[in-house]
């Protein structure tokens, strides 16, 4: 299953079951109790610091996960999921709905039909 989270959350980490993925531009330079794998499909290059958050921010993120398409990004996710059970795709914002994981999560549920949840 595919989740979303922030880096910072120190709580109901699963180094087991889960495998913690950066999807920002940058990682954070503080130690993570966990390694971390990448998916630069998801990664808002060419967005980030170019749109301000909010409308022209999400449909340009939107428009970089079309032209990439399902198919590569479920590929890459495999990838870096690896033989985990779950991937944990990490970014820096608390609030979700300040962050384009959030904006994927949404994208991902409409194209796909599968629900991407926040832990």
């Amino acid at each position: 299953m595919i989740y979303t989270s922030y880096y910072s959350k120190k709580d109901g980490i699963d180094k087991e079951r889960n495998r913690y993925c950066s999807i920002s531009v940058g990682t954070p330079r503080w130690k993570l109790p966990y390694e971390l794998a990448h998916c630069r499909a998801l990664k808002p290059y060419g967005v980030f610091g170019v749109y301000q958050d909010g409308p022209e921010y999400e449909k340009a993120y939107r428009a970089k996960l079309d032209k990439i398409g399902v198919e590569e990004i479920r590929k890459q996710i495999k990838e870096a999921q690896g033989d985990k059970e779950n991937i944990v795709l990490l970014c820096y914002e608390k609030n979700k709905k300040e962050c384009h994981r959030y904006i994927f999560a949404q994208w991902w549920e409409e194209k796909t039909g599968e629900k991407v949840e926040e832990i």
